[in-house]
């Protein structure tokens, strides 16, 4: 089955076809973009967020080989999607895959979501491990791998939209993540939810 996912400030709801619209916006920015692979058309063509998640997501969360959440706030009654987090099992390098609207970056929701698919996987479906791979030009999403307790085990090149780039992949063994999870959610309480408000959430077209 797949769950929603609560922390402090988000809850990570299963994404719906009406997420399309939000999807399709954020991934016409650059920013989000560029980090990822070529495969993914850059400009992001029309209606190509509705074709995804129509013929790749939705069919594989129902196979349960990938569980794909809408990031949104807690306190947001309409849980609009501010980003977007996935766990799959297609590819065995790259178990775990994010965005997160530009809006609502540098305030630590990403860092809590990562926390929530970690206590999923590892405890909650009892996986020995997670495997990511990332740019080595992403400097924040690798000190989140970091942080959680993740650890380089390989390195290479890639072909992003921002160029060939070398990359780095990492593990989170479930014994690494058990020693940090402790320390990382108190790291967060820092954060108070009256920091931000829903307010601030960027449009979709």
């Amino acid at each position: 089955m797949h769950l929603a996912l609560d922390t402090p400030r988000l809850r990570l709801r299963p994404v719906t076809l009406a997420d399309a619209p939000a999807i399709q916006a954020q991934f016409g920015q650059w920013e989000i973009l560029k980090y990822f692979p070529r495969k993914i058309p850059w400009p992001y063509p029309d209606g190509a967020a509705l074709s995804y998640l129509e013929q790749t997501v939705l069919p594989e969360m129902q196979k349960g080989v990938r569980y794909s959440w809408a990031i949104t706030l807690r306190r947001d009654p309409a849980q609009a999607l501010i980003g977007l987090i996935e766990l799959t099992f297609a590819t065995p390098y790259d178990q775990r895959a994010f965005w997160l609207g530009q809006s609502w970056q540098g305030l630590g929701l990403m860092t809590e979501a990562c926390f929530a698919v970690n206590d999923f996987a590892l405890p909650g479906l009892g996986m020995p491990d997670l495997l990511f791979t990332s740019a080595d030009a992403n400097t924040a999403s690798n000190r989140l791998k970091e942080q959680s307790g993740a650890v380089p085990i390989e390195h290479g090149l890639y072909d992003f939209h921002a160029g060939r780039l070398p990359i780095t992949r990492w593990q989170l063994t479930d014994s690494a993540w058990a020693k940090a999870r402790s320390a990382v959610w108190r790291s967060l309480a820092r954060w108070n939810p009256d920091d931000f408000t829903i307010t601030n959430q960027p449009v979709s077209s």
